[in-house]
């Protein structure tokens, strides 16, 4: 079974360097670049869904993979699972946000992406970085060594200001489909959560309580970034969903 991995806003393939060397696979690793990061700009007027099945053309061919994401890369992977499960064994979403059921907070959502992404452009990639590195979510950030922080924040700073801000507008939890109901989707669905990110655990524990086919699996001593933070616990989780075959006997239709 193939590994694959896709990183969060503002990443880069390079976060999960730590976590492949502690897995090892033994088909080895593809980790791709998200659309508005690295060097190859996406068209306005793009659509979530494009990038999802962009991404889907990416993924390796012959026999499903094992697709990890984090954050944004987890929504684009959970998309992927529910419209391309023959190339999906399993999805792990690690800080998953399933998107919105109703109107109100969607397009609330998408207004104030467009705002960030506004203010991306208005103010610069650096101040942009200092602002979202101050985001509750990633406070349980504050106790590592500076060079692991400062590891992160060069790939975070590494970006094109304007692609980011495509990325902003383009993959906006506001304007991704709502994936609140994991029992209609078909390959393995893995929810990972950091104990210390209390937002995201709890939404995640609301969103297995709708399949008994979704796992929740909860990482002590970490937060939203939990290849940052504890990528040994990370890296075992990995392995054992590579070593056993999925049972894909109670498939659902692809979405």
């Amino acid at each position: 079974m193939k590994l694959v991995l896709m990183h969060g806003l503002l990443g880069s393939p390079q976060m999960w360097r730590r976590v492949i060397d502690q897995v090892q696979p033994p088909d080895g690793a593809l980790t791709l670049t998200l659309p508005g990061h690295g060097l190859s700009p996406w068209r306005a007027g793009a659509t979530f869904e494009e990038v999802v099945d962009a991404m889907a053309e990416r993924l390796p061919l012959g026999a499903p993979s094992l697709v990890v994401g984090y954050s944004l890369g987890a929504r684009i992977a959970l998309r992927l699972a529910a419209r391309y499960p023959e190339r999906i064994a399993r999805a792990l979403l690690i800080g998953v946000h399933p998107g919105f059921s109703e109107d109100a907070p969607r397009l609330a959502r998408a207004a104030f992406d467009d705002g960030l992404a506004a203010k991306l452009e208005r103010e610069g990639l650096v101040r942009f970085v200092e602002d979202w590195e101050k985001l509750p979510v990633f406070a349980s950030q504050a106790t590592l060594p500076p060079e692991t922080r400062a590891s992160r924040r060069s790939e975070r700073l590494a970006h094109d200001p304007a692609s980011i801000a495509w990325a902003l507008r383009t993959l906006s939890l506001g304007r991704m489909p709502c994936h609140d109901d994991l029992s209609v989707i078909a390959p393995e669905v893995h929810l990972v959560t950091g104990a210390l990110d209390e937002k995201f655990t709890a939404v995640n524990r609301a969103l297995v309580r709708t399949s008994k086919r979704a796992t929740h699996h909860v990482i002590e001593n970490a937060g939203h970034d939990i290849a940052l933070e504890a990528p040994q616990a990370l890296a075992a989780l990995i392995s054992s969903l590579l070593r056993y075959a999925p049972n894909r006997a109670d498939a659902h239709p692809t979405l």
